[in-house]
């Protein structure tokens, strides 16, 4: 798809809430669901001065590894493995280097003796904090972002803060509100959530 089919096809509606933290040199995080065209987001480097990078988990065969980095990072974007991210983005903000960096936070982390759960669409799951503690640490604002499909083929994405000021916010408080903006706007419209994506695997295990 070229930029230009790109920026007609998936709309933003509200840049200023990430593009107002460039102004003050701090990077940002935008947190989502698999929800909707949410790999669409990769090209938000065609709507502001930061680079973006979008976290994920990679694939163990190489060559279909390095075809979804190409396929992703075809419009201004850059791929970051889950495994690295938190010591690339710690090195980054030392280096002063800033950056918009995207976490599909609803993925189902494997239970360990400290992992947080709670409730997400009535079933008690555990739940990532992963964006969350490294939000805490650096101090890094957090967006989330609510992507809705307009018509086939059309999407859009709004922008609403979360906190600028993670290290000051209650322990929990970053996922759990992520969870419950999630919920609703899975509730508004359940056809656009990626149910397939095993988010209740660890379900029964506590």
């Amino acid at each position: 798809m070229s930029k230009k089919e790109m920026m007609k096809r998936f709309q933003v509606v509200n840049i200023e809430a990430l593009t107002q933290f460039e102004k003050e040199n701090r990077s940002a995080f935008i947190m989502c669901g698999h929800y909707a065209s949410w790999e669409w987001m990769m090209s938000l480097g065609y709507h502001m001065k930061h680079n973006g990078y979008g976290i994920y988990t990679p694939i163990r065969n190489p060559y279909f590894d390095n075809l979804i980095k190409k396929i992703r990072s075809r419009h201004n974007a850059f791929m970051i493995a889950q495994r690295t991210a938190a010591a690339e983005i710690k090195r980054m903000e030392e280096d002063n280097e800033r950056g918009v960096f995207g976490f599909a936070s609803d993925q189902s982390p494997r239970p360990k003796p400290l992992t947080y759960w709670r409730s997400f669409l009535g079933i008690h799951v555990p739940v990532y904090t992963g964006a969350e503690r490294l939000a805490r640490e650096l101090n890094i604002p957090i967006v989330f972002a609510k992507i809705k499909r307009v018509k086939r083929g059309y999407y859009q994405a709004e922008f609403k803060l979360m906190t600028d000021q993670p290290k000051a916010s209650p322990p929990n408080y970053i996922t759990d509100t992520f969870t419950d903006w999630l919920e609703a706007q899975i509730y508004e419209d359940p056809s656009q959530y990626f149910w397939t994506h095993n988010r209740f695997r660890h379900a029964k295990k506590k």
